[in-house]
């Protein structure tokens, strides 16, 4: 519009009479003004597309920017759900070994404490028998003496199962084995007992009933025994399952 107005203007002075100048004069400054207009046009033009370029490649980059943050977040959450999963996996695979060991640590106590009863009940008929012999012996003193290792031998087999009862109650929680364990102890008390009589009566210079004992001894164990197998079986189908 400004490029038509100076030819309008041109064409004015051309035909005009206004006698200012030549008219080749105001024709050369009206074709300098005309490139001036021109190229100030021209950079206006240019400094527009420039900057309509450069907000354009503000919103493209921040749209780029928007996206690259947009992954960081979806990476760094997926990240996060991974990272926890592989703690609850962890954790859950930590919990099964401490339940198997505990288990383990379960069925290896009930298997030390039946041959600790095995040994016990082995032992006492074994010396019992010996005390027949003591028995014979002249004097009191000789008696006494003679027995002796028979006290030791007993107290020791009683002491090794009542360390081993003691354990496995403090690993097992199952109401009816601690039961059994309850009442093997009371056995093994029962014998202990059994043995004091049989020492008086030895010392005395009196010959025991051993098969009498023999027999109670082994009504007594043969049922703990099958007490205990039970709950043991009991257990290891608890602890199976």
């Amino acid at each position: 519009m400004g490029v038509a107005a100076i030819a309008t203007l041109a064409t004015f002075l051309v035909r005009s009479r206004w006698e200012v100048g030549s008219k080749a004069e105001w024709v050369a400054g009206l074709g300098a003004l005309s490139a001036v207009v021109v190229a100030l046009w021209q950079t206006i033009r240019i400094q527009k597309q420039a900057a309509e370029d450069a907000q354009e490649a503000a919103t493209r980059l921040r749209q780029e920017l928007d996206a690259a943050t947009d992954r960081m977040n979806t990476q760094l959450q997926q990240t996060r759900e991974l990272h926890a999963a592989e703690l609850d996996s962890a954790r859950a695979l930590a919990r099964v070994q401490r339940i198997h060991l505990w288990e383990q640590e379960q069925k290896q106590a009930i298997t030390q404490v039946v041959r600790a009863m095995h040994q016990f009940s082995d032992t006492v008929p074994e010396l019992w028998q010996m005390a027949v012999d003591i028995s014979a012996l002249p004097t009191r003193e000789e008696r006494g003496r003679a027995f002796r290792p028979i006290d030791k031998k007993i107290g020791q087999a009683a002491k090794k199962f009542s360390i081993e009862a003691d354990m496995a109650a403090l690993i097992i929680d199952d109401p009816q084995v601690l039961d059994t364990l309850r009442d093997l102890g009371l056995a093994l008390e029962s014998t202990v007992v059994q043995t004091l009589a049989v020492r008086e009566k030895v010392e005395a210079g009196q010959t025991p009933n051993i098969p009498q004992l023999m027999a109670q001894q082994e009504a007594m164990f043969r049922a703990a025994t099958s007490a205990l197998h039970t709950a043991s079986i009991r257990l290891r189908t608890g602890l199976d399952a």
